[in-house]
């Protein structure tokens, strides 16, 4: 294999360069604590923020994973700049970027580092080798075997859950590399390849965009339309929240929060049926989160607030009860039911109700109430 240029050579590959400097430098500034959640990957780079498909490969999670990444993106990348010159060599690493990038947050989560743009650039000469005599030597054997025992090592060791990588960002920048130099460089179907190639970049941004709900494997989908779907809420746009939430619950029918949005969503557009739908839903799911299950407290002590103004004591106790299984710690709550207790004639359950109150909620009113109580409860 061709020896790499010397760094003190760094000027003349200012594309290369430029891009391990960026990658250093975004990688020491998250693990020293900076805010770097606008440039990595997730559900908003599709369609107004489509920096996040190059800028979530600057960051790597430890030194091992940037100097090997920065290392052989010095090795390949020069090849490659010396060769197509600055311009081509920029848009080339933007290609593998972005399309790995892509393919990852398609299929899976999505990740961070330059490996995907290092198996691309992999690919790229694996191709030209035999093609384009400049490249001759760009790659050997044991470069090969490298490259293909870390493929297959990383995906054992995200199976067997000892270290998740991002192999779909492997696998798609070799296949880009590879097409890439078989459309530069090959003497038949140059036009289809190359075809091909910009269909696959397509697909893939396609993929991770919309088409993520219905190609990812591991939940992805249905957490992007919620995501979307909170973010309309909050700024007020109801009818959209109310369909990617639809969506989402449709693709994760026992997320709990995804169906306790919905019902905000179809309340605040008077769907009164809808919303009273998806709120028992989320009920029904029992989640665990303590904002999900606080909100539900208050929507069951709604139900049993209409109950009790309509005289229906039995339900609102049931009501009142169910919505303390999801906060024990509602005043209120316990308030509401002792009253309905007292209506019933059950006065020692309601002295127990308003004792829960006071334990909540240690203002004088909640006192003499309790005390009222207690002196309608009958003597043993």
């Amino acid at each position: 294999m061709r020896r790499p240029p010397l760094l003190r050579e760094a000027h003349r590959y200012p594309v290369v360069s430029g891009l391990g400097v960026a990658a250093a430098t975004a990688t020491v500034a998250w693990w020293y604590g900076w805010n770097i959640e606008p440039f990595v990957m997730d559900a908003r780079f599709w369609p107004r923020e489509p920096w996040r498909l190059v800028t979530s490969t600057l960051p790597h999670a430890n030194i091992f994973h940037l100097a090997f990444n920065l290392y052989w993106l010095w090795v390949f990348g020069t090849l490659v700049e010396e060769a197509y010159g600055h311009i081509s060599t920029l848009l080339i690493l933007i290609m593998f970027a972005a399309g790995s990038s892509a393919a990852e947050f398609a299929v899976l989560h999505g990740g961070v580092g330059l490996s995907g743009v290092g198996y691309g650039l992999f690919g790229l000469l694996w191709a030209l080798k035999r093609r384009d005599a400049r490249f001759f030597d760009a790659v050997d054997r044991s470069t090969i075997k490298l490259f293909v025992f870390w493929f297959f090592l990383c995906i054992v060791l995200t199976v067997t859950k000892y270290m998740p990588v991002a192999n779909f960002a492997h696998g798609s920048g070799a296949i880009l590399g590879a097409l890439l130099g078989l459309a530069v460089a090959g003497r038949s179907y140059r036009l289809m390849l190359r075809g091909a190639l910009a269909v696959l970049v397509a697909l893939f941004v396609l993929g991770a965009g919309p088409g993520r709900p219905y190609v990812n494997l591991a939940g992805g989908g249905a957490r992007d339309l919620e995501r979307k779907g909170v973010i309309a809420l909050k700024k007020g746009e109801n009818q959209e929240a109310a369909e990617l939430l639809r969506r989402a619950a449709a693709l994760n029918p026992l997320d709990a929060s995804i169906w306790y949005n919905l019902g905000i969503a179809c309340q605040r557009l008077e769907q009164t049926e809808e919303a009273a739908g998806a709120f028992d839903v989320a009920c029904a799911l029992n989640p665990v989160e303590p904002e999900l299950r606080t909100g539900l407290c208050q929507w069951k002590g709604h139900q049993a607030w209409q109950a009790q103004a309509e005289s229906r004591w039995a339900d609102a106790v049931r009501l009142y009860q169910e919505a303390l299984n999801f906060d024990r710690k509602n005043a209120t709550v316990w308030r509401n039911l002792a009253v309905c207790y007292e209506q019933m004639g059950r006065v020692a359950d309601a002295v127990k109700a308003q004792e829960h109150v006071v334990q909540l909620d240690r203002s004088p009113q909640a006192r003499e109430e309790l005390e009222r109580l207690r002196a309608l409860k009958p003597a043993p």
